[in-house]
């Protein structure tokens, strides 16, 4: 069973986000600090699940400077919410091949 949304954002909440900034005022999470987070979670956790984490504290932040809450959204990191999975690699034509007469021979 897939994860919701909702589960999505409470497990990224509750594991990559809250240890550090829950005991902060918002205002008082600055870029210097959503910097040194971003670097500390990539060095423990995949780059995707921080680019994750990434997007959601920034539209958390991004939510809060809409109600004025604070100046400005301290999540200001060029790319950091963009995922990169890692590439998949291509299919030799040996490969491709083997593939297709193994079909081939099931289908005719």
């Amino acid at each position: 069973m897939e994860e919701t949304t909702d589960e999505l954002y409470q497990r990224l909440l509750r594991l990559h986000i809250l240890p550090t900034f829950e005991e902060r005022d918002l205002d008082q999470i600055t870029p210097p600090h959503v910097r040194t987070w971003r670097a500390e979670r990539l060095k423990v956790t995949g780059g995707t699940t921080v680019a994750k984490s990434y997007r959601l504290l920034s539209a958390i932040m991004g939510t809060a400077e809409d109600d004025e809450l604070i100046r400005r959204n301290p999540c200001r990191i060029k790319g950091a919410g963009k995922e990169s999975p890692a590439e998949w690699s291509t299919a030799t034509v040996d490969q491709v091949d083997a593939v297709a007469k193994a079909i081939g021979s099931r289908c005719g």
